[in-house]
Parts: C-alpha cells; sequence; structure tokens
C-alpha cells in the first residue's frame, strides 16, 4: 500500500511545519494589526517568503470591502488568505476569502485556501462558522461553513508573552462562549459537554493566571488558554450567545472598546442583574474571580471603565441589546425593567463589580 505524503493537516504544532506548509503557496495575503510585527514567527514569515506576500494592516486600513485599497488587494491571482491576530484579524480573513473563492469556485486550478496564525487567543474565531463585522449598521453577522479555516497554527512563542490583562479578557471571553452557549435555544447534549469542558478548564486557567509571576507565561498555561478558545469558539459557532454578549456588543461599538473589554464589562453587569433578583446561574460560579480580575486591573483601565459607567445612556442601550441576534437566541426572558434599575444603580454608585 502506497503512503500518502499529502495528508492534510488542521494544526501545525511547530513553526518548521508551518512555514513548509506556506512555501507550497504562490501567493498569500496576510491580514494582521500593529502586532504583527512583534514576534518571531512573523519574522520567519517574512524572511522566508517575503517574494509571495501582500499585507493588510487592519489597524490601518478600516475594513471596507468596497474601497479602493481592498478592491486593489482582491485583484491579486492569491491562493491563499492568511489571518494573523485575533478575532479582528480572523473575521476580517473571512470576508475577503470568501469574496475571493466565490470569483475562483469554477476554476479549481485557481482554488484558493484560508489559514489562521492565531497570537490572541480567546475569541475563538479560528474554530467558527461564524463572522462578526464592525459596520455602519453596527454588528452585522454572517455564518458559512467556508469559514473554518484550512489550517491553525497557535503562535504559542508570541502568546507567552501576550499582555497579562489583554489575556485575561480573552479568557474570559472563551469562558463566556462556554456559559451562554447552554442558555440559547440552539444549545444540545454536545453543546453541554463542551461547556463543562471549558468552565472546568477555566477555573484552572483563572488560577494559575493569577499566582503567575513571571513575564512570560508557561507552556501549560499557553496549550490551555489555546484550547480554551478552541473549544470556546465551536460552543459559540453551535450554538450562538446570548445576554452578556448582546450587550458587549453594544458597549463596544457605542464606548469602541475592544470586544474582549466590553464582554468583561457585560459579565459585572449581569453579575449585577443576577444579584438583584437572587439568581444563581453559572455565571455565580466565577463571581470572586471577576471581581478579584477587576481589582488587579492597571489604574489606567480602571479609569478608562470608570469613565464609561456615568456615559451610558440605558434606554439607548436597552434598545439597541434588544436588537442584537444574540438577545433574541436568549432562551430565559430577560426582564428589562429589573436590568434598567440594576445599570441606573451601578451609575449612581460608580462601580462596576458587584
Amino acid at each position: 500500500m502506497k503512503s500518502i505524503q499529502s495528508f492534510p493537516h488542521f494544526f501545525f504544532e511547530d513553526i518548521n511545519s508551518l512555514i513548509n506548509n506556506l512555501k507550497n503557496y504562490k501567493k498569500i495575503l496576510i491580514i494582521h494589526s500593529n502586532s504583527f510585527n512583534n514576534g518571531n514567527t512573523q519574522k520567519k514569515i517574512k524572511n522566508i517568503i517575503k517574494s509571495k506576500i501582500e499585507y493588510i494592516n487592519i489597524s490601518k486600513n478600516k475594513f471596507d470591502i468596497n474601497s479602493h485599497f481592498y478592491k486593489k488587494k482582491l485583484k491579486k491571482n492569491l491562493d491563499l488568505v492568511l489571518s494573523v491576530g485575533g478575532g479582528s484579524a480572523i473575521d476580517t480573513g473571512k470576508i475577503i476569502y470568501n469574496k475571493i473563492s466565490k470569483k475562483k469556485k469554477n476554476n479549481y486550478s485557481n482554488k484558493i485556501h484560508f489559514g489562521v496564525i492565531v497570537t490572541l487567543p480567546g475569541s475563538g474565531a479560528e474554530a467558527s462558522k461564524t463572522c462578526v463585522i464592525n459596520s455602519s449598521k453596527g454588528k452585522e453577522f454572517l455564518i458559512s461553513r467556508d469559514f473554518i479555516p484550512k489550517f491553525i497554527f497557535y503562535d504559542r512563542d508570541k502568546i507567552s508573552s501576550n499582555n497579562k490583562t489583554q489575556q485575561i479578557f480573552l479568557i474570559i471571553d472563551s469562558l463566556v462562549h462556554g456559559i451562554e452557549s447552554q442558555e440559547t435555544i440552539l444549545k444540545s447534549y454536545f453543546s453541554n459537554t463542551i461547556s463543562h469542558l471549558i468552565l472546568d478548564k477555566s477555573k484552572k486557567i483563572f488560577k494559575k493566571m493569577i499566582n503567575n509571576k513571571n513575564k512570560k507565561l508557561s507552556n501549560k498555561i499557553v496549550n490551555d488558554i489555546c484550547m480554551l478558545s478552541f473549544f470556546g469558539g465551536i460552543a459559540q459557532s453551535e450554538c450562538g450567545s446570548s445576554f452578556c454578549h448582546a450587550i458587549g456588543h453594544t458597549l463596544e461599538i457605542h464606548f469602541n472598546i475592544p470586544h474582549s473589554e466590553a464582554i468583561f464589562l457585560s459579565t459585572l453587569i449581569r453579575l449585577n442583574y443576577e444579584k438583584k433578583l437572587k439568581l444563581k446561574s453559572k455565571f455565580c460560579e466565577f463571581r470572586n474571580i471577576l471581581n478579584m480580575n477587576y481589582k488587579m486591573l492597571p489604574q489606567i483601565k480602571k479609569n478608562k471603565f470608570k469613565k464609561i459607567l456615568p456615559k451610558i445612556d440605558i434606554e439607548v442601550l436597552i434598545q439597541k441589546t434588544k436588537k442584537d441576534p444574540c438577545f433574541k437566541l436568549t432562551e430565559k426572558l430577560i426582564n428589562i425593567e429589573i436590568l434598567k434599575k440594576t445599570i441606573l444603580s451601578m451609575k449612581k454608585r460608580t462601580k462596576w463589580i458587584t
């Protein structure tokens, strides 16, 4: 029996395997943010295959698929769209890949692939068939099986050096995906199994992150964070999200803050809401951890969040939250009047934590 020489890989465990795979492509479009230049993996890619690469920096070029800049990039004879970074870079790559692949679908010789190098794990975008894009209309949700990448590489070297505060926000996003996948009308036995795995792993990771005194994260912690992001992405992809993500999306757009920070703040709103109603959800198990994470934030971040609270227009927040698809997936009805009173109480106290 002949051995299979070109058996496809979904994950690449080391940088050399990734590089060897990338050498098979003639023209690569890399979607990235400003952090792209800070890692050893990125430097190796640039040095080894730099003549084949086109770049889009989403930090400098606001995403608009119909703009002259993006249209020009899409005209290149590409055979790989490669997203490097976190959720924003990955979701932008999904849209661009989808746009190009539709043009090429009738020509198999010009088949294009989509790959992901994750440097900011937590959003789970690398494992999700959902794509979320910010536009003038707010959050736009697109779903396609084509959004699942051909391969994923977790850049463990870069992840180990990520800003601790930023990485904790991303872990909380993974945690919320796990909890909320069990609160939507799409939940199942399968999602319940993944949810339990995420919650159990989250507790262990939070303890390790809080106790970690080193500048770099250990390989064990990095591997656990990557696993959490991957399974959180699957949970979100299969079942959607609910209450926290609906509020978080509204805060993100209105106050122009990163998605993971907005989700963190929305979990604090939810904890205050549940305390008022004397409810005990899965979030209650993480109340002390979430409150502790807030207290451990750098003062500059606390000041930033403190300024947001008085500026929240409760009526506008509720109105936009109710229109969010995640709110519509919520299985249990939310008591809107109690939610309004909760946020009003937080504004008066000027405190996020319970």
